[in-house]
């Protein structure tokens, strides 16, 4: 789950102490605290401090209107019995919708380790989309529970919405 704010108009990445998020590419010196990063030079606003091809700036919670994260979900039927037909989507690769079984190997799919098999989906097999926004702040409030905005879209619009707020992207 990848962290997302809106900070000035922009969406950046967003690594918070409350949720105990932190980016991979992180150093540990940066633990702990709130960041936004950006690897777009067009979004880098005065307090942003390059480090490698990423740019940092700490961030205070009350300066962000939102902090969200979004869950891209997808109808798939494997025809298998007991297996679920919703999918929460792991990497989009080439237009195929990568989703991946944590309770053991499904036949045809591939092997990620001892107990969890993935498969990407052709785009056109996929029955059904959506896009489940999670909110921990929006529009300047702050929300006591994360609130769920819920939202059906074609799969090619998903894909859209993945590529935007694709880390590499904010």
């Amino acid at each position: 789950m990848m962290m997302i704010a809106k900070y000035k108009g922009n969406f950046y990445n967003y690594s918070c102490e409350k949720e105990k998020i932190d980016w991979n590419h992180n150093v540990a010196i940066n633990c702990g605290k709130s960041y936004l990063s950006t690897r777009r030079l067009e979004k880098q606003l005065s307090g942003f401090i390059k480090r490698n091809d990423i740019m940092y700036m700490k961030i205070d919670e009350q300066s962000l209107s939102d902090i969200f994260y979004i869950e891209y979900i997808v109808g798939y039927d494997t025809d298998l019995p007991s297996i679920p037909t919703e999918w929460i989507v792991q990497d989009i690769i080439d237009e195929k919708i990568k989703v991946e079984y944590g309770l053991g190997h499904l036949p045809g799919w591939s092997a990620c380790d001892k107990y969890t098999s993935f498969n990407l989906i052709d785009k056109d097999d996929i029955k059904s989309s959506k896009l489940q926004y999670v909110y921990t702040k929006k529009d300047g409030i702050k929300y006591s529970e994360p609130v769920v905005d819920e939202k059906r879209v074609d799969i090619d619009e998903l894909i859209r919405v993945y590529r935007e707020y694709w880390w590499k992207n904010l």
